[in-house]
């Protein structure tokens, strides 16, 4: 088990299995998950601000219940998953105990190359959690015609003084818009790169890890 009892970043390990928030202004948790099989239980008992941001890439199976069980936490959650040539698939889960919190979750997802991702996103709020808000938020991008991505949001309510709302997007890349860039002299991996790395930039902005930016890059481009 891991405790943490002050603000900070902390970049999660491959057996850090049991992860209970006891204190802290800001708790900002990394979770960066390559070809792996991961389960993580992620509780907060106390503190204020929860931030989670997990990237999963390759052929994983993971499973993440984060649990809020101190009352006024806000919590924010951030997934990128990718995948081409293989299998992703896992589960996340939001459980809200307590009332008073806020819940926010944004999953992403891209495919390509016969890629699959499978992932089952979630927010509970149990009885008796009066004044909690969850939003929950999904966004699939197909890089081309063979990847194939089923991210299922669900919303599961049992106390009527709430607000939640689930939404989800599903785009993929332009071909037009792809073939207009490279027709001014830039190659498709750099046209691809450019709209590809919003997205990645968008998860790594409050992630200071250069490196674990350019495999994920790599990883989807090549």
């Amino acid at each position: 088990m891991k405790k943490i009892t002050s603000s900070g970043v902390y970049f999660l390990g491959q057996n850090d299995n049991d992860i209970i928030i006891e204190s802290g202004k800001e708790v900002i948790l990394i979770d960066i998950i390559s070809s792996s099989n991961i389960k993580r239980k992620i509780t907060g008992v106390g503190g204020q601000s929860i931030k989670y941001f997990g990237c999963f890439f390759g052929d994983s199976n993971f499973e993440i219940n984060l649990n809020y069980d101190f009352e006024g936490i806000n919590s924010e959650v951030k997934t990128l998953f990718l995948n081409k040539n293989g299998q992703l698939r896992g589960k996340l889960s939001n459980n809200i105990r307590t009332p008073n919190v806020a819940c926010d979750v944004s999953m992403v997802g891209m495919a390509g190359n016969n890629g699959v991702i499978d992932v089952d996103g979630s927010i509970k709020i149990e009885k008796n959690c009066n004044e909690s808000k969850g939003f929950l938020s999904q966004e699939n991008i197909f890089l081309d015609d063979t990847g194939s991505i089923k991210i299922i949001p669900r919303l599961d309510i049992y106390c009527n003084q709430v607000q939640a709302s689930h939404g989800a997007k599903i785009s993929k890349l332009d071909p037009m818009k792809i073939f207009y860039i490279t027709s001014k002299g830039i190659t498709q991996r750099d046209c691809k790169e450019m709209i590809i790395s919003g997205y990645i930039n968008n998860f790594f902005e409050q992630v200071d890890q250069q490196e674990k930016k350019n495999n994920v890059l790599d990883y989807i481009l090549d």
